[in-house]
């Protein structure tokens, strides 16, 4: 009997994780290089799943502090926009977006 029961839950267990949601993975992440010292600037590159370069933003004279919560809330909007508007692997394209 007890031997039925264990083998009962550790069923339901399994089957409960094999039917878990996996959570959606982005297909499209950012990466930001900034130059604090002489002259402040960064660069926002977009890539895709295979790590093509999708688009790229500079922005002269602004620090982006990805430590801060505000920039990356941002970074993240974008990424999301450029995820609706389904952009493809294209070359670099410059924006006069602000961050």
């Amino acid at each position: 009997m007890k031997r039925l029961v264990l083998l009962s839950s550790f069923a339901l267990l399994v089957m409960t994780t094999a039917f878990a949601q996996q959570a959606p993975t982005s297909p499209v992440y950012w990466v930001v290089e900034t130059n604090p010292r002489n002259i402040p600037y960064s660069v926002v590159r977009f890539y895709d799943a295979s790590n093509t370069l999708v688009h790229e933003v500079t922005i002269d004279g602004v620090y982006i502090n990805i430590k801060k919560a505000k920039y990356r809330k941002k970074l993240d909007l974008l990424l999301r926009q450029y995820n609706e508007r389904g952009m493809s692997a294209s070359k670099k394209h410059r924006s006069k977006r602000s961050i």
